[in-house]
């Protein structure tokens, strides 16, 4: 994002404005904002200490959080299977995964033996370019690479049912290897709390009915968005309890997550048990990416932060999630994310074609996976105007609810021509990453 002072005329009006540049899709967008309007841009923390990467994740392999050394369980002849985010997970898995394969490999674990699983969750494959881009060139010649599947029976295992009642199928190459290595980065998400860790395996790696059942409990009995499911949040959550009581049947499992900030470099390592290092990671993962504010704002414009942060809509309904922690009920949001795989979903849809009024009970009746989602951004046009800029169809962004838009700026200047100079604007130029906190 980058900020610098232009003089510009709007209508008889000279004036100073502040030229703005943010990520969209894998381009950039270019907008301006008049000085005379209160701006403030939101940002996650970077001044954090650099640390050496190499040297920090493999202390932490050696010296993890409520778990053995990583090295004292390795051996020749021992399968091992890595588990890592999808392309709509941004980890430097290029920069992280040689270090592990050559960690394994310094305790005897043959590339043979090696095997990377995609945590798909519900989402669609990576292509081999962008599988390439993800992991490297050197890692995909040399090592196995897998992409979970959710609606194909015979890749999965039935574990356990939880007390909760959700049926846990998991993908066979997690119980077929000797030990499982999850890598992800820890983020906040707007119903399970963080990113990374468990939610690797659920949804990541697990069946499609499991990711159903699962998410069906950001729903409440009355039909309502649970108050217990949102960012930062996971003691009386009920999406990640019934991961966590999932994923504790299934054995060998070594947790590396990772801090990135902003910028994308890594500001801490917690590896160890799945649990435990990463409830350690979302101290520091808080820290970094949320942001208090004094004040709720007329206007919050917002980005994901580019690709992969906007490759969905779904993905980019975070952003728009935390953009509407900042904003008074009645302003407005608008929203610049390109969307290039398009809604994200074959579900989601179907659930603004339902009446607002008996959505919840639909939901309750007939959940079907993102109609949390929908519920969710429903409640929020209802209380602001959202705006979109994107490659989704108008067609189908008016049904959502939303208006769209072909130009950042002339949604700018609208606000700026029927409010007046006065208006308080909040800019998130990292809206996947930056979670605002108001405190009345």
């Amino acid at each position: 994002m980058l900020r610098e002072s232009t003089f510009l005329s709007y209508g008889n009006t000279a004036l100073w404005s502040m030229k703005i540049k943010i990520k969209y899709g894998n381009s950039t967008l270019e907008f301006h904002i008049p000085d005379t309007i209160r701006t403030q841009v939101l940002t996650p923390l970077n001044d954090v200490p650099e640390i050496p990467l190499k040297k920090a994740l493999i202390s932490s392999l050696n010296d993890p959080i409520q778990a053995n050394p990583l090295c004292s369980t390795l051996s020749a002849g021992k399968k091992i299977l890595l588990i890592v985010p999808d392309k709509t997970r941004q980890c430097i898995l290029d920069k992280l995964l040689p270090i592990i394969v050559g960690y394994l490999g310094d305790y005897g674990v043959q590339p043979e033996n090696i095997t990377i699983l995609f945590a798909n969750g519900t989402h669609q494959n990576q292509t081999g370019e962008e599988i390439e881009r993800i992991v490297g060139s050197d890692i995909r010649e040399t090592i196995r690479i897998e992409q979970h599947n959710a609606n194909n029976p015979g890749a999965l295992e039935y574990i356990t049912t939880t007390s909760r009642g959700t049926p846990v199928f998991i993908n066979k190459l997690v119980r077929e290897a000797d030990i499982v290595l999850t890598v992800g980065g820890i983020l906040h998400h707007y119903f399970a709390g963080y990113g990374g860790g468990s939610k690797l395996l659920i949804p990541g790696v697990a069946g499609y009915e499991t990711a159903k059942m699962n998410h069906s409990y950001t729903i409440t009995g009355t039909g309502e968005f649970h108050p217990a499911c949102r960012d930062g949040h996971l003691d009386t959550n009920p999406v990640y309890l019934d991961i966590v009581e999932a994923i504790r049947h299934i054995p060998n499992i070594f947790s590396i997550n990772v801090v990135l900030d902003s910028d994308n470099k890594p500001a801490g390592f917690f590896s160890g048990d799945i649990v435990s290092a990463h409830r350690r990671g979302t101290v520091l993962a808080s820290k970094l990416h949320e942001v208090p504010v004094d004040a709720l704002a007329d206007l919050v414009i917002v980005s994901p932060g580019g690709a992969p942060h906007d490759s969905t809509f779904i993905q980019s309904h975070k952003a728009i999630h935390h953009a509407h922690y900042a904003v008074k009920p009645g302003g407005r949001i608008i929203v610049a994310a390109a969307c290039n795989d398009g809604i994200g979903s074959s579900t989601f849809l179907q659930w603004f074609d339902v009446s607002e009024e008996s959505l919840g009970k639909h939901l309750l009746s007939a959940y079907s996976l993102n109609g949390h989602t929908a519920l969710s951004l429903r409640m929020k046009v209802k209380r602001n105007e959202i705006s979109l800029l994107s490659g989704v169809d108008d067609g189908t962004v008016s049904r959502m609810g939303i208006k769209p838009i072909s130009s950042i700026q002339t949604a700018i200047d609208t606000v700026y021509d029927t409010r007046g100079t006065s208006p308080l604007v909040y800019f998130l130029p990292h809206g996947s990453l930056t979670v605002p906190i108001f405190h009345k």
